[in-house]
């Protein structure tokens, strides 16, 4: 679905996020959890600077919520538990500091053990 941001800021008492966006005609507001966004990123931060470098994310993660139904929802929420779900979804590159074995084993860079102890 297409959309168009028309604001985003961080409500200073509750630390969550807003987001106004335009999508399919109808004007929504997408609110952002605290949690929601100290699980977006490391290390864990709930700043307007993280609203706006994950506010595509926060978008699709909420209008992903409304799909092809045009429902009356005017407010959507992003929670932690979307935030965690979008991650487990996401492909995860195995980290550059382990290495495999010959015996199968994954092992750390710099290990110290020798081949045929266990």
């Amino acid at each position: 679905m297409r959309y168009t941001v028309v604001a985003a800021w961080l409500d200073g008492k509750e630390r969550s996020g807003r987001i106004v966006l335009q999508a399919a005609g109808r004007s929504r507001t997408i609110v952002v959890t605290r949690r929601a966004l100290l699980n977006v990123d490391t290390p864990p931060r709930a700043t307007e600077e993280r609203l706006l470098q994950h506010l595509d994310s926060f978008c699709e993660m909420a209008l992903a919520f409304i799909g092809d139904r045009q429902d009356d929802c005017e407010t959507l929420l992003v929670t932690a538990t979307d935030v965690r779900n979008r991650r487990k979804a996401e492909p995860v590159p195995e980290p550059l500091w382990t290495w495999q074995d010959q015996w199968g084993s994954w092992k750390q860079k710099g290990s110290r053990s020798r081949p045929g102890l266990v």
